[in-house]
């Protein structure tokens, strides 16, 4: 996916320059996707060879999704990303299962 996106990166940024606002801001959100699809892929890429850096690496990647909340709420519910992702750590045992409610 990285490689993807780098190859991408040269189009992404003239799109992102464009004199059509609405052209440059779906550039803008193509950008950040790309972000979001790199970083998601080597959060999952670690949980799925249990490396024991995966807990750290998707807890920054969710503060990052956090402080990218204004420009990625059109678009993506950070919200549930969060809790997929922390379900994707808990269903390969790097984080503990929530206890059901009482």
């Amino acid at each position: 996916m990285p490689r993807l996106v780098e190859q991408m990166r040269p189009t992404i940024d003239a799109g992102q320059r464009s004199d059509d606002p609405v052209t440059a801001g779906a550039w803008r959100l193509l950008d950040e996707h790309a972000w979001y699809c790199g970083r998601l892929a080597e959060v999952c890429r670690l949980t799925l060879e249990h490396d024991t850096s995966a807990v750290a690496a998707a807890e920054t990647f969710i503060a990052e999704l956090y402080q990218r909340l204004p420009t990625l709420h059109p678009v993506l519910d950070v919200r549930a990303a969060c809790e997929r992702i922390r379900g994707l750590l808990r269903g390969e045992g790097l984080l503990p299962t929530q206890a059901a409610p009482a």
